[in-house]
């Protein structure tokens, strides 16, 4: 079966691009991997939050100048969150194809392709939250006080419509990750001809791409849970920890701050021990598996057999070095053709009789004045 041909070449692929990597290359990837992963959660608490001032704050207060700014000001940091996300898929993806890590130029590549991905995600979240809250409008409910006298009926609409709309997110999202993302990066396609790029591909590969969703939430699941288990019991650790030295600086405001500075700096060294252990081969391992399924549906999808860089960004820097290069070959063939001609106009001119006139075959030169017309070469 394709998908299980494509998990099983994505091992020596993750393998071969560790390799490539180098330690200090696996170590920017974890980075990079771990914004990824904090990502959609700092975001996703982000909007929590502007959810919840809204529901427990009157319709007149929410009108007010502090509570727009605050509005604004978690509005921005879900949309700054969520496009450093979109721009770190897009170069992981770049450099899983190049076996490469130039983290500033990867990113210059991919800002305008994170934007238009930023975008997209957007809209399937505005999506889930339109099909989630289309029960409640077409109840009449147009305030959270009227959520309290919802019948059992419309609160199962709800329910359901939630399901629908949390299992269409996971899937659109997971396939956009997988599969779409590649083709826009490498193509430089729009994620809307990304996605119909990436639907006619796999016309005949429905089965084995419903496999791989499988497949990449199980082992997605199998590692959330081990790394939800680790940290939990190293929370507790941490915590107990934390209060006895709490404790022992008591009354002390900068020994307080310092000891939880401590805690905070060494819970973020956890999460990205964790990326480099965890979350850099696993998801290296999916993202190859997805780019072998993907070459199986198309050859020109076989991003993986290129090794370069993306189809624009080739089509820039191989214009560029053409540019150069026709340029030096001018230079010299100039200063080659420049010679030749001197050479050959020293040797006719009429003006140059007996032993002025230089033979362009003599090395020597009677009296040595040969040397002064002889042309550089």
């Amino acid at each position: 079966m394709a998908t299980r041909e494509a998990f099983r070449a994505a091992v020596d692929d993750t393998r071969e691009y560790a390799a490539a990597l180098g330690s200090r290359g696996w170590l920017t990837l974890a980075a990079i991997i771990l914004l990824v992963t904090l990502g959609p959660s700092i975001a996703s608490r982000a909007a929590r939050v502007a959810a919840l001032a809204g529901v427990s704050s009157e319709p007149a207060s929410l009108t007010s100048g502090p509570a727009l700014l605050a509005i604004a000001v978690v509005a921005g940091v879900f949309v700054f969150v969520r496009y450093l996300a979109a721009v770190a898929d897009l170069v992981i993806v770049e450099s899983l194809c190049t076996n490469r890590l130039p983290v500033r130029q990867y990113t210059r590549h991919n800002l305008r392709r994170g934007l238009e991905l930023l975008g997209f995600r957007l809209a399937l979240v505005v999506a889930a939250a339109a099909l989630i809250a289309t029960p409640l409008i077409v109840s009449g409910t147009t305030s959270p006080a009227a959520l309290e006298s919802l019948t059992p009926t419309v609160w199962l609409a709800v329910g359901i419509a939630a399901v629908v709309a949390g299992s269409g997110y996971l899937v659109v999202g997971t396939l956009t990750t997988a599969f779409v993302v590649p083709i826009m990066q490498r193509m430089d396609y729009g994620p809307l001809a990304g996605w119909r790029r990436f639907w006619t591909a796999s016309t005949g590969s429905r089965l084995a791409v419903a496999a791989y969703l499988l497949l990449a939430w199980v082992i997605g699941g199998i590692a959330a849970v081990f790394k939800y288990v680790v940290s939990f019991f190293l929370s507790i650790i941490g915590f107990t920890a934390a209060v006895f030295a709490l404790a022992a600086v008591e009354g002390s405001p900068i020994l307080s701050g310092a000891v939880g500075s401590v805690f905070l700096l060494g819970y973020l060294l956890f999460l990205y021990l964790l990326a480099i252990v965890l979350n850099a081969p696993v998801t290296s391992y999916l993202r190859y598996a997805a780019l072998e399924l993907l070459g199986t549906t198309d050859p020109e999808l076989a991003f993986l057999a290129d090794g370069g860089d993306s189809a624009v960004d080739d089509g820039d820097d191989s214009a560029a070095n053409d540019g150069d290069a026709a340029a030096a070959d001018d230079g010299d063939n100039s200063t080659a053709d420049d010679s030749d001609d001197s050479a050959v106009d020293d040797a006719t001119d009429p003006r140059l009789s007996g032993s002025d006139a230089v033979d362009p075959t003599d090395t020597e030169g009677d009296d040595g004045r040969g040397d002064e017309h002889r042309p550089d070469r």
